[in-house]
């Protein structure tokens, strides 16, 4: 799934913070041929979590993209 949430960057640097939580996400600009236009988006899958660590895993996602912009 690709999110997008306008007014906050994705990173490497974030993702590393996300992964330190046991949480993977991939900045969709790392991957995109034309930089500066998808830094507001992020790929996540949900393979093999239940749902009550998917609620979690979001939660934090929010706490941490929050708390660095």
């Amino acid at each position: 799934m690709i999110a997008e949430l306008s007014g906050y960057r994705f990173d490497s640097h974030l993702a590393l913070q996300l992964e330190e939580q046991n949480i993977k996400i991939y900045p969709v600009e790392k991957y995109s041929i034309t930089k500066g236009k998808y830094e507001e988006r992020l790929i996540m899958g949900f393979g093999n979590v239940t749902e009550p660590q998917i609620t979690k895993g979001i939660k934090t996602i929010a706490d941490i993209v929050r708390n660095n912009n």
